[in-house]
């Protein structure tokens, strides 16, 4: 009812209106549930108001006169009724799709339609969960974030078929958690065979281990190094050959080693052998100690005595070929049979000197002033040197290349020359010292034996003081120098040792002769034995605060036949001793000793030659 006196007065007005002036009615189409009453208007009316319709989803483009929006409405073109139509257009929205701060894309959506997600882009260590919001039925703008999830991967540790310790969970490029170092006997262990620092996979980690080695050496006799070996852990280590040492038997090893679990020296062992040791007379067996022996023994043979026999030695043939032996020092081996040499002592011969000017030994007097020496006392140092220079010159060692040649003599004339300290040409070195060991003192002796702490000599083995002859007069001196040897220097002071003993045992001579070396602050057996002069068959040693006498057989003035006996060299001041000879006018050979077996002659005769000659 309201509706229709609505539209009669408003019939009124527009007909009243017309009658008055031109009106127009515009009508509107909106294309939307939305309806507009049309608009009455008035030409000139500048307060026309045309409505702005809404529409859910669309912006408003304005009214048009057609329906496909090719004249925009304006109010001047209002010249009629009209129908407006409304255009439309759609709502757009930017939906970015964003990974992190990085931009995987950018769509423009359609209001209220849905916009299509990009692919996820791949990260490393992660997988894709989604995206943070939903972009169906877009109706604003939207950021939307893909969502990821870290993973996670199993990482087990384990010792061969053992897992050690709790299974672990661990994020992609994390490291997962040792645990503490497993043990194993015989084994270090050295790691983990795989990298557990980043994680990208599911890891099973297993302990690696070396095995341990161990040292094994093995020793022989007297410590003696036979082999070392290196040998893994309950290994065996594997023997050198047994080891073969002359008078002992191997008899094993002093312990285990087939299963090797420490550092280990092993020793060979050994038995010693037992050697018997038989005596004969002739092809009786004698019953004489002693009657074994050991590699390790040192053996001295005692003489053997029978009544009317001299004995001359024990041999190691029944023929008695070869030298006689008085012992054998450590180290001899086998079993032995030893026979006695015995001559009937019933049998002698005389043996008679004709010694033509010459002496036996030299001349002796008291010594006054020993720090002076004892040249002026006997005529020992002379004589030394004319024996000691025939030796030489008769071993064409005068000229050796052992010799500094600044130090050579080859005259008498330049060897006898006495200068400097030491005075005898023969003492000297190139140094003067015994670091330099280049002079003629190298010729005294070869080697041999004796006592180091007094300084006593057993024996002595090759050089002028061991050549036959020169050894038998010669003994007392050379035990005298070495008696002061040992009291005078600590090192090197052995006169049997070393070429540096036998320079400090020319210095030594050269003090004793003259007077070259000091007595201050000198041992009392030193002073004493410079005060004293021994002979050929005398000799002199201190014992218990003072000096003994001591006697040894020089001169043979007669001999049991089938002995060797080598004869005696005199003594004649400025004369070389030329040889025994059996007749008086020189004929023949020089003669040195008489053979075993051999007849010895009625009489030597001693040949001279001058020193000037």
């Amino acid at each position: 009812m309201k509706k229709l006196n609505f539209l009669f007065i408003l019939l009124l007005g527009f007909v009243f209106l017309s009658a008055c002036t031109s009106k127009y009615t515009i009508t509107f189409v909106t294309y939307t549930d939305e309806e507009i009453e049309p608009i009455v208007y008035v030409k000139g009316d500048d307060a026309l108001q045309i409505p702005t319709p809404e529409r859910e989803g669309y912006d408003f483009k304005g009214w048009y006169l057609d329906k496909d929006f090719t004249e925009e409405f304006d109010k001047d073109l209002i010249t009629r009724d009209l129908e407006l139509h409304a255009k439309w257009e759609v709502k757009t929205f930017t939906v970015k799709f964003m990974d992190g701060t990085k931009e995987i894309s950018s769509v423009t959506v359609e209001y209220g339609k849905d916009a299509t997600a990009p692919t996820p882009p791949e990260k490393e260590g992660h997988e894709f969960t989604g995206w943070d919001k939903e972009f169906k039925n877009v109706k604003q703008n939207l950021v939307v974030y893909a969502t990821y999830e870290g993973l996670t991967y199993e990482v087990v540790f384990m010792d061969g078929d053992q897992q050690i310790g709790e299974k672990q969970i661990v994020e992609y490029g994390k490291a997962a958690t040792a645990p503490e170092e497993p043990t194993k006997e015989g084994h270090d262990f050295v790691g983990w065979d795989v990298d557990f620092s980043n994680v990208t996979e599911d890891l099973v980690v297993k302990a690696k281990w070396e095995v341990k080695t161990f040292t094994v050496v093995f020793l022989g006799q007297f410590n003696m190094f036979l082999k070392e070996e290196i040998v893994n852990w309950n290994e065996a280590a594997t023997a050198p050959e047994d080891p073969v040492y002359t008078g002992y038997t191997f008899i094993g090893w002093d312990r285990d080693f087939s299963k090797v679990t420490e550092n280990m020296t092993v020793n060979a062992q050994f038995e010693i052998i037992e050697y018997t040791i038989e005596y004969y007379d002739g092809e009786t067996k004698l019953d004489l100690q002693p009657a074994t022996y050991t590699v390790e023994d040192t053996l001295s043979f005692t003489p053997y005595e029978k009544e009317g026999f001299l004995f001359v030695g024990w041999y190691e043939a029944p023929d008695f070929a070869g030298n006689p032996v008085t012992g054998y020092e450590k180290g001899n081996t086998g079993n032995l049979k030893l026979y006695a040499k015995l001559l009937d002592a019933s049998v002698k011969h005389t043996l008679a000197y004709e010694l033509n000017g010459g002496m036996w030994g030299w001349t002796v007097n008291e010594v006054t002033a020993p720090e002076s020496g004892i040249k002026n006392n006997s005529n020992l140092p002379v004589i030394f040197m004319q024996d000691f220079f025939t030796y030489l010159k008769d071993n064409d060692l005068l000229e050796s290349d052992v010799v500094a040649a600044s130090l050579r003599k080859t005259t008498w004339e330049t060897f006898s020359v006495l200068t400097g300290d030491p005075q005898a040409n023969y003492s000297k070195t190139t140094s003067n010292t015994a670091q330099t060991n280049d002079g003629y003192t190298q010729f005294f002796v070869d080697g041999g034996s004796g006592n180091s702490e007094t300084g006593e000599i057993n024996e002595i083995v090759g050089g002028f003081f061991g050549a036959d002859g020169y050894r038998e007069k010669y003994q007392t001196l050379a035990q005298h120098i070495s008696y002061m040897l040992n009291k005078r220097y600590t090192s090197w002071n052995t006169f049997w040792t070393n070429v540096q003993s036998e320079t400090l045992a020319g210095f030594v001579m050269d003090g004793y002769f003259y007077g070259t070396q000091g007595l201050s602050g000198q041992d009392a057996s030193f002073v004493a034995l410079r005060g004293v002069i021994p002979t050929p068959d005398k000799g002199y040693r201190y014992v218990d605060g003072k000096l003994e006498e001591y006697t040894v057989d020089y001169l043979l003035e007669e001999m049991v036949f089938g002995l060797e006996i080598i004869l005696p060299i005199p003594s004649r001041e400025g004369y070389f001793f030329a040889g025994w000879y059996d007749n008086p006018e020189f004929n023949g050979d020089r003669i040195y000793k008489v053979e075993a077996g051999e007849t010895p002659a009625e009489k030597y005769y001693a040949k001279w030659v001058a020193v000037n000659e």
